[in-house]
């Protein structure tokens, strides 16, 4: 005995029908694993800023001549500055991937990190001081945004033992900039040149939404 089965439909249609059906499966598999990577890609920031010499020097409590004793930051407090940073670059990662409707054409898989105003980084507590006549200096944004332009007129850091951060105080006369090897902008500042040359390590990690 046999069955003959006629296929009513082309195989132009069958064909899209089996695709179609392919990249359902597909888009599961990847909302499934979204989490699981965006997480993983989370992990690894921390390392990442961590290695920027911006950084090291935040965190050099009491260091002549280190952006801790520039920016005048309070003994202590530099290591939850810097905390603080991470866990707001942490929090503003995304990993969103385009719905698959067929295979005939590629996932588009977004990766964000951070407004592009850095709002949220700005908007951290410990990214200001407040001088000993109550005016708010915002460091950060200079770190981040000003480059090499003039933050403050009519002073200059001079390196000493005194001073909040005890390396140095600001003296009258001159101007103040961050120096220019730590100096960022919108496009280039410690936390864009974090993320940088990337590519190797995101791959891998974006590879695991297809498995």
């Amino acid at each position: 005995m046999s069955i003959t089965i006629k296929l009513l439909d082309s195989n132009a249609k069958i064909s899209d029908d089996i695709n179609k059906s392919i990249a359902k499966q597909a888009a599961i598999q990847i909302q499934k694993n979204q989490k699981k990577v965006t997480d993983s890609i989370r992990a690894l920031i921390p390392k990442w800023i961590k290695q920027q010499p911006e950084i090291s020097s935040l965190l050099a409590d009491g260091m002549q001549g280190s952006l801790n004793a520039q920016f005048g930051l309070v003994g202590g407090t530099s290591s939850i500055a810097v905390q603080q940073i991470i866990d707001a670059v942490v929090a503003s990662v995304s990993v969103t991937v385009k719905p698959l409707v067929t295979l005939s054409k590629d996932p588009v898989i977004v990766f964000s990190v951070q407004p592009i105003n850095f709002r949220d980084l700005l908007e951290i507590p410990l990214g200001k001081v407040t001088t000993l006549k109550g005016t708010i200096l915002h460091w950060l944004e200079w770190l981040l945004l000003l480059g090499n332009s003039t933050v403050i007129y009519g002073y200059s850091y001079k390196p000493d033992r005194s001073g909040r951060s005890g390396g140095g105080t600001m003296e009258g006369g001159s101007i103040f900039r961050v120096p220019p090897q730590f100096s960022g902008t919108v496009d280039d500042n410690f936390v864009v040149r974090a993320l940088s040359n990337r590519d190797g390590e995101l791959q891998k990690i974006l590879q695991r939404l297809f498995t």
